[in-house]
């Protein structure tokens, strides 16, 4: 599995869903709470993929 349909299913586990056409966008209807919730949701799905864990994200 590409890397970047793992990311987006990681993502999802999160509560984020990307459509596979479109690649991380953020829209003008997202309401603050979102906003302020998805760099969390990020930090949680990278640090997934993250080969070197005593780097932080």
């Amino acid at each position: 599995m590409p890397c970047a349909k793992k990311i987006d299913f990681a993502l999802l586990r999160e509560g984020i869903y990307n459509k596979p056409t479109n690649s991380y966008s953020l829209s003008t209807v997202h309401v603050g709470s979102v906003i302020a919730f998805m760099p969390e949701a990020w930090k949680k799905t990278l640090a997934r993929f993250n080969p070197y864990p005593l780097i932080s994200l």
